[in-house]
């Protein structure tokens, strides 16, 4: 099963241990994750800084 899902900024900075974690989950059920082409930042990073 392939899954696309929208990663945004935080997930490669402030959330890096949520993104660990799905990925190694959706590994493991065997689930493909695939980020959504041309995705934009939604400002939360900005926001919370």
């Amino acid at each position: 099963m392939r899954v696309t899902y929208y990663p945004g900024c935080s997930l490669e900075g402030t959330a890096r241990d949520y993104a660990d974690s799905i990925h190694g989950v959706c590994e493991a059920m065997g689930v493909e994750l695939q980020e959504v082409p041309d995705w934009n930042c939604c400002g939360a990073t900005a926001a919370h800084s």
